[in-house]
């Protein structure tokens, strides 16, 4: 697991906050951290979406620790949001 993953992709270059990698070295899940104050909204998910433009991860995820999004990739290649990810106990 790594902080701050740098990301380049053509003339775009970021770094995705934390990227997971497999045993082959493959980043497996890439994360975009937000405040709480930060809504989850398209814009989030179009910022880590444009990082696994470089990455193609297994897995994608936003979260700014109040609520949280992951997507994984299906066998066809295509991310799909998962619903299985757990959520936490409203308060």
């Amino acid at each position: 697991m790594v902080l701050e993953h740098p990301v380049r992709f053509g003339q775009v270059s970021g770094r995705v906050d934390v990227a997971c990698f497999d045993r082959s070295g493959a980043v497996a899940l890439a994360v975009e951290v937000k405040a709480p104050h930060i809504p989850l909204d398209e814009k989030v998910a179009e910022q880590v979406a444009r990082y696994d433009l470089a990455l193609s991860s297994s897995m994608l995820m936003i979260s700014n620790g109040l609520r949280t999004a992951v997507w994984a990739r299906g066998t066809d290649g295509a991310l799909v949001q998962s619903r299985d990810w757990p959520v936490p106990a409203a308060d």
